[in-house]
């Protein structure tokens, strides 16, 4: 039969529900914070992407007007321009 005694070792060598319950709010509350900074993080670096994509839109559009300001401008010297 279990004793007193026994009780007593064995709830030194287990967890209590307690304690249990203790330790997974705890690294529920850590991992929440990393979730949060990791978020934060992608958000900076997807906006920054965002900034370079449009500025990359910006210039090839620029870049595409010039290249058919050149053509135009061949066509009207006659000259014939390469690929």
């Amino acid at each position: 039969m279990i004793t007193d005694k026994d009780l007593d070792k064995l709830s030194k060598v287990f967890v209590t529900k307690q304690e249990l319950s203790d330790t997974l709010f705890s690294v529920e509350e850590r991992l929440g914070k990393i979730m949060y900074d990791h978020i934060a993080v992608m958000d900076s670096v997807v906006k920054r992407i965002d900034g370079y994509y449009q500025e990359f839109l910006i210039l090839n559009n620029q870049v595409n007007r010039h290249e058919k300001w050149h053509r135009q401008t061949a066509s009207v010297l006659d000259m014939h321009l390469e690929e």
